[in-house]
């Protein structure tokens, strides 16, 4: 192992018959690559297996991208080689009847590493910066000749995407555009450019070109939530209370930008289902620091709606898939 201390951590298993899930979660920065080869996640991704085997063991390595360093290992509840400096990370159950008698400690455990930035701007992640790049966004089409040379993959033939990747986030299968694109939008202005029932989206939403995405459904966006929020309190929570709500294993604040407002962090957007012919709803989630709880909002949960579908300061749900 190239000298480098083994770092093993204990998955506690609940059930077998459900089995729990590992979480690896990576950025630009690198890769994690897994000795089977089977739980490979290459950055930036969100990527999560299924356990169901009580003497599952693997061994995990951050692999920096070049430019790029290995610092460590996410630190916090519910990450495994939590603050390790060593770039292998072994998740492992020692044996069957050992992990038949664990008492399980999470539904889902995460593995996060962390990798330094290099200096100067360095738009595709690729380890190069930008002033040595020929091909800043990796889009086939170099600089001197891209119209858009910033902001790839090339989706319009001239270099220029409809949503530059760095304002998406990839989870499981769907590019997720950041809903604060879509500040300040209707119901119906999401309907008129995405119109149901199936959402897909041509033409502009505001100022930005959405043809090819697709407004997500309750059941896209609850997906989504639940990735970062479990299931813990049932088939819909609505309500998870926390020693650190920024301790969340993943934080869903790393990935999406919320909003602030009276000591509270928020993230949500109208949906496409309709409540009744004047409201709809926004799914999300609001995160209160003062009392360490956040509130997975769905249709009718807490008091986020639903709304009246003119209301302009909600935001939109929309997606692609890779």
């Amino acid at each position: 192992m190239n000298g480098l201390m083994k770092v093993s951590t204990l998955l506690a298993l609940a059930s077998l018959t459900t089995g729990c899930k590992l979480a690896v979660m990576v950025e630009s920065g690198g890769n994690v690559t897994s000795a089977s080869g089977t739980r490979d996640c290459a950055g930036p991704r969100y990527c999560e297996f299924d356990i169901t085997d009580a003497a599952f063991s693997e061994t995990f390595t951050a692999i920096p991208r070049p430019g790029f360093e290995f610092v460590k290992w996410q630190n916090g509840d519910g990450f495994f080689c939590a603050n390790s400096t060593d770039p292998v990370c072994t998740v492992e159950m020692l044996n069957e009847d050992a992990g038949a008698a664990i008492v399980a400690l999470f539904k889902t455990g995460s593995i996060r590493p962390l990798f330094s930035t290099p200096q100067g701007v360095d738009t595709d992640g690729d380890g190069m910066i930008n002033e040595l790049d020929f091909d800043d966004d990796e889009d086939g089409v170099v600089d001197e000749s891209d119209s858009c040379p910033l902001d790839g993959p090339n989706l319009d033939g001239m270099g220029c995407p409809s949503i530059a990747e760095s304002e998406t986030v990839l989870i499981y299968e769907k590019r997720w555009a950041q809903p604060y694109l879509f500040e300040g939008v209707t119901w119906h202005d999401v309907n008129a450019a995405c119109p149901g029932p199936s959402g897909v989206c041509s033409g502009k939403l505001g100022d930005v070109e959405v043809t090819g995405w697709t407004w997500a459904s309750g059941a896209d966006v609850t997906d989504l939530l639940n990735a970062f929020l479990g299931t813990e309190l049932g088939a819909v929570p609505d309500l998870i209370e926390t020693s650190g709500w920024t301790d969340f294993s993943p934080n869903i604040f790393d990935y999406f930008y919320g909003s602030d407002s009276e000591g509270a962090v928020s993230l949500y957007g109208w949906i496409r289902e309709e409540a009744n012919v004047v409201e709809a709803y926004p799914y999300g989630v609001r995160c209160a620091a003062l009392d360490d709880r956040c509130y997975n909002l769905r249709a009718g949960a807490y008091d986020i709606g639903p709304l009246p579908k003119t209301l302009d300061f909600t935001r939109a749900w929309l997606y692609r898939v890779d």
